[in-house]
């Protein structure tokens, strides 16, 4: 279904093919790069997939980062991407990555209690697993103009 590292491998060699920075700050962590780390989040990457074929995707649901690093890997290659989503789900699912309002009440945080409290249901453990949750922002950027003797007392 997908070739399992070769995302992974892509992001740990700086090479960014559209998701943004911040996306980047989030999956660049050496665990993301572990073979048991991404064998076991494909399986939760099947697993995200059931819960969209069970509600017939009427749910905005929200995957943890090591799910949606395998979903960005398996769109790598669109022929069988294609293939793979439309049998189990009738149809091509798109991935919006544009919405990032993390804000209490609001669609991201709603999507993914809501997918939080599907996956407790029908897995029987929690959705959200070590090293693979929201991180929050990146660090700024160190301006140019900025040199290692100005910051010296």
């Amino acid at each position: 279904m997908i070739t399992l590292l070769c995302f992974t491998l892509l992001v740990h060699r700086g090479i960014h093919l559209s998701p943004p920075l911040d996306y980047f700050e989030q999956v660049s962590e050496t665990h993301m790069g572990d073979d048991s780390f991404l064998r076991a989040a494909e399986q939760r990457y099947k697993g995200f997939l059931e819960l969209f074929r069970m509600t017939n995707s009427k749910f905005f649901l929200v995957p943890t980062y090591d799910i949606d690093l395998i979903w960005h890997a398996h769109q790598l290659d669109p022929i069988a991407y294609n293939k793979d989503i439309t049998q189990i789900l009738g149809r091509v699912l798109g991935h919006d990555d544009s919405d990032s309002d993390r804000t209490p009440g609001h669609k991201l945080q709603q999507g993914f209690a809501q997918t939080c409290k599907l996956w407790l249901e029908t897995y029987g453990i929690i959705y959200e697993r070590a090293g693979a949750m929201y991180r929050g922002e990146p660090p700024s950027a160190i301006p140019r103009s900025m040199s290692l003797q100005s910051m010296l007392p």
